[in-house]
Parts: C-alpha cells; sequence; structure tokens
C-alpha cells in the first residue's frame, strides 16, 4: 500500500478530482430512478404538468453531467497527459481527434434527417397498427386483409430499411471512436 501511495503523490489532484467525479456519477446513476418513481406518482396523483417537466428536466440534466460532462474532462487529460509525454504523439493525436470530430459532426448532420424520417414511419407504423386493430370487423368484412397486410408490411419494411441506414452510420461512429486510440499506439 505504501508503494502505491508513493506513486499517487505527484497525482494527488487528479486522484481527488476523479474521486469527486466518480461519486457524482455514483450519486446521479443512483439518482434518477428516484426521480422516475416520482414522476410516476406525481403523475398518478394528478399533479400539474409543469411538476412533471420539473422533474423530467431535473432528469435530463442529471442525465447530461452524467453522460456528456465526463467525455471533454476526459479529453482534455488525455491530450494533455500525452502532450506531457511526447509532444510530437500529442500534435499527432490532436490532427487526428480533430479529424474525429470533423467526421463524426458530418455523421451526425447526415443521420439527423434520418431521425426525423424515423419518427414519421413510426408515426405511420403506429397508425396504421391502430387502424387495423380498431378496424378488424370491417376489415374481415370486406375481406381487404391482404391488402392490409400488405399496407402494414410496407411500413414496417420503410422502418426496417431506414432504421438499418441509420445503425450503420452509427456504427461507423463508434467504430471511429477507437481510431485515436489505434492511432496512439
Amino acid at each position: 500500500m505504501k508503494l502505491i501511495l508513493k506513486f499517487m503523490k505527484p497525482y494527488k489532484k487528479l486522484f481527488a478530482l476523479t474521486l469527486i467525479l466518480l461519486f457524482v456519477d455514483v450519486i446521479s446513476t443512483l439518482y434518477i430512478p428516484t426521480l422516475v418513481a416520482d414522476m410516476m406518482n406525481k403523475g398518478a396523483a394528478g399533479t400539474s404538468l409543469n411538476a412533471l417537466y420539473t422533474t423530467g428536466f431535473q432528469m435530463a440534466l442529471i442525465s447530461f453531467i452524467q453522460m456528456v460532462l465526463p467525455v471533454p474532462a476526459i479529453f482534455v487529460v488525455a491530450l494533455f497527459l500525452t502532450i506531457q509525454l511526447d509532444p510530437m504523439m500529442g500534435s499527432i493525436l490532436l490532427v487526428v481527434l480533430a479529424v474525429v470530430i470533423l467526421i463524426a459532426a458530418m455523421i451526425m448532420r447526415m443521420a439527423s434527417p434520418l431521425f426525423r424520417k424515423l419518427q414519421k414511419l413510426l408515426d405511420r407504423m403506429s397508425t396504421i397498427l391502430l387502424e387495423n386493430l380498431t378496424g378488424v370487423r370491417v376489415v374481415r368484412a370486406f375481406n381487404k386483409q391482404s391488402s392490409e397486410q400488405e399496407r402494414l408490411d410496407h411500413a414496417f419494411q420503410n422502418y426496417a430499411n431506414t432504421s438499418i441506414r441509420t445503425n450503420r452510420m452509427f456504427a461507423n461512429l463508434d467504430g471511429l471512436s477507437f481510431f485515436p486510440l489505434m492511432c496512439s499506439l
């Protein structure tokens, strides 16, 4: 244990910051289900929408601290440590990270319209499914099962194709996130 403390001594501020951020992360992870339960209780009790919006805003804020906030800190610390160890490697890593961020931004820009299209296709699928469920007797009475099945299949196929296309884009983004790591090796 003394050996570990000896090597950790120059990094005590970083260690303290890491512990604090880890503590905040654990608290936020455990607090979100509490907020969900609170929101459900308020909704069941007939509370106003403002109270539900406030709880939802708190959840979004905590989810932001938990998911997004550590990323820039990790980026800055990793870049700083790399430059400190080897300035040339740090410069290469900085260029690679800039390229990765640029490509990621382009993928996000291309995926954004697809997400809007996915939402419309999901709404269309829900509408057709609801029409089929509520009008099942009418469909059977007029012997329209096959045309309604084709209509539903077409809606599901459009959604599946768009969803696959979007997921492929994000699979590339996921693989792209490991590129700087591979360049630093």
